[in-house]
């Protein structure tokens, strides 16, 4: 994103995401951004299923968004999603990570195939 369109739309972009999933998300619940493009949301007391509908409803909602850059609105990059469970996954921070980090890298890799699938549907 910043190579292309650079760091201010860039920062735009996160800026809505941050603000999109602050929206989506309980008081009680976290928001943290841990790296250039990467996010953590933690959910006290959030079983799998709410978890997993609680994304639903986030990858709808920016998929509704835009941006503006070059003079136009430009749908939002495609976001990716990785889940972990206390304790089930991990009991430490890293080991949750991980877990998190590994699923969203399966998530990446689907919604890959899906988008050159609906590509040659075309």
């Amino acid at each position: 994103m910043n190579d292309t369109a650079g760091h201010l739309a860039g920062n735009e972009v996160l800026t809505k995401v941050g603000r999109l999933m602050r929206e989506s998300v309980r008081a009680e619940d976290v928001i943290a951004r841990i790296g250039g493009d990467e996010f953590v949301l933690l959910l006290p007391r959030t079983g799998p299923l709410p978890a997993q509908a609680l994304v639903s409803r986030i990858e709808s909602r920016l998929r509704e968004e835009t941006y503006h850059w070059a003079g136009r609105d430009h749908a939002l990059p495609s976001v990716s999603f990785g889940i972990a469970w206390f304790p089930e996954d991990g009991r430490t921070d890293d080991a949750l990570l991980g877990v998190a980090d590994e699923r969203m890298y399966e998530d990446k890799a689907r919604s890959r195939v899906r988008r050159e699938g609906a590509s040659e549907a075309d």
